[in-house]
This record gives C-alpha cells, sequence and structure tokens, in this order.
C-alpha cells in the first residue's frame, strides 16, 4: 500500500497540481492547498485501481470533478472505516468520513444505474501529526 501521486487545488473549480511531495501540517491539512482548515475534510484520497477500473464513458462526475488530494495504490479504501488512522511517511491521518455521496447532477446517478463505484473508492481525513509525503511513501493502517 502506497501513494501514487499527490495533488492540491488553490480554489474551487481550479485544475489540480500534482507535486513531488506535500507538506502536512497538524490539525490544518496540506500546506497551500484550497481545503486546508476545513476540520473533518483536510485530506481527500482516492483509489488509483477504482480509476483504472472503469472507462471514461461508464462513469459519473467523480471521476471528472473530484480531486484527491493523496491517490492511493493497493488500499483497499472500501475496507476503512472513519476513525481508522493512516501512517504515511512521518505522518498520522485519522480518517474522518469513508465514501463519498454521489453528486445530485451525476448521469449515472439520474439513469439509477449503479455501475460507478467512485463513491466507496474516496475517503477523507485530518492530519493528527504533520510531515512531508512522497509519491511511493508507504500507507500504514495503525
Amino acid at each position: 500500500m502506497k501513494v501514487y501521486s499527490l495533488n492540491i487545488i488553490k480554489d474551487k473549480g481550479i485544475i489540480k497540481k500534482n507535486l513531488p511531495e506535500i507538506n502536512l501540517i497538524e490539525n490544518f491539512g496540506i500546506e497551500k492547498d484550497y481545503n486546508a482548515g476545513k476540520n473533518e475534510y483536510q485530506i481527500s484520497f482516492f483509489s488509483q485501481e477504482a480509476k483504472d477500473e472503469n472507462s471514461f464513458e461508464e462513469v459519473g462526475f467523480c471521476f471528472s470533478r473530484f480531486v484527491e488530494n493523496i491517490c492511493t495504490e493497493g488500499l483497499d479504501i472500501s475496507e476503512i472505516n472513519k476513525g481508522d488512522n493512516l501512517k504515511i511517511g512521518d505522518s498520522i491521518l485519522e480518517v474522518t468520513k469513508a465514501g463519498k455521496e454521489c453528486y445530485e447532477t451525476c448521469p449515472v446517478r439520474k439513469f439509477g444505474i449503479n455501475i460507478c463505484n467512485a463513491s466507496k473508492n474516496i475517503m477523507f481525513a485530518k492530519v493528527n501529526k504533520g510531515g512531508i509525503v512522497r509519491p511511493d511513501d508507504g500507507i500504514e493502517i495503525i
């Protein structure tokens, strides 16, 4: 289980910026990220396997609109629960929400089709101990 890629956004609606490392700040989030300081949703995660598993034509808005901070590889996010702790590098993160509600206007949702598994492969966390995180850093459930 490891970090696949790292991203931040400066403001809502702005394209994500891929970074070689991020600085996690205790009780705040990622330095210079739009969601920093926003209580329970400081860090967002998305599974690379979920992205790879679905073609663009079969998925809803999560794949095109949702911006994850940490894209994971080898971590089954659908098995993670609220309250679980993750160690990434020297940092400790607490999962504050496992899963995500679909966008109301999602084309998949309006047809009542449940082929998009994005919602169960997204989670959110807060930073309990800060540190630098880089791609390929291991992710450990503690």
